[in-house]
């Protein structure tokens, strides 16, 4: 099994800074990269949906798909990024195809400083256009910081120091990055905890490794209801600093080996007692 943390530094980072259209997004029944693809790129939620679940090049293509531009955006500009860095994240292909999806007509013409140009087009979308909120709370946090020293606090009770000056944008953005990524951390330590603390491995569960905001692990195929359980120890109730109460959700995947082809799981009472077969 893989039970995987969904969206989870996005979660964290639209808490700590309380953007009501983030954490709106988030909570709300459409699926958050499909959404911002359609605002990115003026195309109808429903069409890239259908293409996402279809598994369309258009939508899920590593260097063309929609949606995964939308996920190079989101997480570069929540982290503070620009043009740049977000160029240099994407590829030339990828950033070329994003042209080609706002509708310039010199996608393929296009050289270095003018696809930096579409990247900071995204960027400003995002910022200022779908998430306003987030530009003004890092200008208070970084304050915030400077007058603690430099010591910063993520929701899960995760510390850091800064050693270089937050005047310096590079120190910025890994302020603005730790409050997703410490939140994430914070949430497979007590995930890890919880596991630990409870008799998941006496009933014959064996925790395997971590992969960023996934446990993986193994079961007996005569007990699958222990992917429920694991699932349950990894819903770790939070508050934000603003007092709202979230919980980050968790996806999960089996199958008789890790990787592709591994099916999604939908609870122990809905599954025969024995592994999927691949």
């Amino acid at each position: 099994g893989e039970s995987d943390y969904s969206a989870s530094d996005a979660y964290f980072t639209a808490f700590t800074t309380d953007e009501v259209n983030f954490i709106k997004n988030l909570l709300g029944p459409n699926d958050l990269h499909c959404l911002h693809a359609s605002m990115f790129f003026n195309r109808p939620f429903a069409e890239i949906y259908e293409g996402y679940k279809k598994e369309e090049d258009w939508v899920i293509g590593s260097s063309t798909g929609i949606r995964q531009i939308a996920k190079k955006v989101c997480y570069a500009a929540n982290y503070g990024a620009e043009g740049e860095t977000l160029y240099i994240e994407m590829g030339v292909k990828m950033a070329t195809n994003a042209a080609k999806q706002m509708g310039f007509e010199n996608a393929e013409g296009m050289g270095y400083k003018e696809l930096v140009a579409v990247c900071n087009e995204l960027i400003r979308i995002y910022n200022q256009e779908i998430y306003p909120g987030l530009k003004a709370w890092l200008k208070r946090e970084i304050q915030k910081v400077k007058a603690a020293g430099n010591w910063a606090t993520c929701i899960g009770g995760i510390h850091a120091h800064f050693m270089g000056s937050l005047n310096d944008k590079k120190y910025q953005r890994e302020l603005a990055s730790f409050y997703g990524q410490g939140g994430t951390s914070a949430n497979i330590l007590k995930a890890t905890q919880n596991i630990w603390d409870s008799d998941w491995e006496d009933k014959g569960g064996m925790l395997l490794f971590q992969n960023h905001d996934a446990l993986i692990y193994q079961v007996p195929e005569k007990k699958p209801e222990l992917i429920d359980e694991i699932e349950q120890h990894m819903l770790i109730p939070r508050v934000s600093p603003a007092g709202k109460e979230f919980t980050v959700p968790v996806e999960t995947k089996w199958g008789t080996h890790w990787g592709k082809g591994m099916k999604d799981w939908k609870g122990a009472s809905s599954h025969l007692d024995h592994a999927v077969p691949i």
